[in-house]
């Protein structure tokens, strides 16, 4: 394991995980349970609701050994081996180690495949931002625009009343709304 790069790690009593450059590949191993009914005791009886059994997990004395990563959607990397009364576990640790030696790379692709995406989905962000501003930018300008031809109607239309009104007022003292004609 060591020459392909990979260094065991203990993390508790079943748990442990192989690092591989940066990745950690995360490893359980552990004794299979199988249910089985049981009759209640006359405890439990007490407080059944009819059913003379309960099921319990009982340990069939065989191992299961997983690799708790996810490996990408297009991996075939097995991520579980059972032991058997056939086939005993010492014959599938040659198979295990074949599949974590591919584990090791196919995490590190992984990782590098989200941070490329990761990086695609920041650029597209950026760039939608920087469109964003463009387009607030000629909104505002063309507001501003709208709002400058709008005053320059309003002062025409005062400047046509005015001299609409000096041509026409015969009598200069007239009073519109409480002032003179003349201011």
């Amino acid at each position: 394991m060591e020459k392909n790069g990979l260094h065991v790690r203990s993390e508790g009593l079943s748990s442990f995980h192989f690092e591989y450059k940066t990745e950690k590949i995360r490893c359980r191993l552990r004794e299979k349970n199988k249910q089985v009914r049981r009759p209640k005791t006359k405890e439990e009886m007490r407080w059944s609701s009819g059913q003379t059994w309960t099921q319990v997990l009982e340990p069939t004395g065989n191992l299961v050994f997983t690799l708790e990563d996810y490996f990408g959607y297009d991996s075939r990397l097995r991520r579980e081996w059972l032991e058997t009364k056939t086939r005993p576990f010492e014959e599938m640790v040659p198979d295990i180690v074949a599949t974590l030696i591919l584990a090791g790379p196919a995490l590190v692709k992984l990782r590098e495949e989200r941070e490329a995406e990761s990086r695609r989905r920041a650029e597209a962000e950026r760039l939608r931002q920087i469109e964003q501003a463009r387009r607030k930018k000629e909104r505002n300008q063309w507001r501003s625009l709208v709002e400058h031809a709008q005053r320059h109607e309003k002062a025409m239309k005062v400047k046509a009343l005015l001299a609409a009104l000096e041509g026409t007022a015969s009598d200069r003292s007239a009073m519109i709304g409480d002032r003179a004609l003349t201011d």
